[in-house]
């Protein structure tokens, strides 16, 4: 079984360091009033109170058979968004945080893994399925 040390590690310089400058090109391209800001949070697993920001959360992590022959394992990460309460656009707001999360994943060149995907988004959070 792989170790999650590299992952975490490339996934909070993806988050903390990356992420604003993918937040800023989302705003830039749809510039319609609705401004998204960048998170809050200094790292994966500040527990930050100021919003916006996201809770970083290991779902689980599985070794079957099948990923044992080709020797990967699958770990599942959750970020739940915490946005501004009482904010009508606050659905296109999170779909927003969403496009610029995949935007900045696809994009993202990573060592850690052999791939990331966006698995679901459900109650403001979004959630990754990392092979390693």
């Amino acid at each position: 079984m792989q170790t999650f040390e590299s992952i975490f590690n490339k996934l909070q310089e993806l988050f903390i360091e990356c992420l604003p400058e993918y937040i800023r090109k989302i705003n830039e391209a749809h510039n319609d009033g609705i401004i998204l800001k960048a998170f809050e949070n200094k790292n994966l697993l500040d527990n930050c109170n100021k919003v916006p920001s996201f809770l970083f959360c290991m779902e689980e992590a599985n070794y079957e058979e099948k990923d044992r022959i080709l020797e990967n394992t699958v770990f599942e990460v959750s970020f739940k968004l915490t946005l501004q309460p009482h904010n009508g656009n606050k659905l296109i707001e999170f779909w927003r945080y969403v496009e610029a999360v995949s935007k900045m994943l696809n994009e993202a060149e990573a060592d850690a893994w052999n791939s990331i995907t966006l698995g679901k988004e459900k109650q403001n959070t979004i959630y990754l399925r990392i092979v390693a």
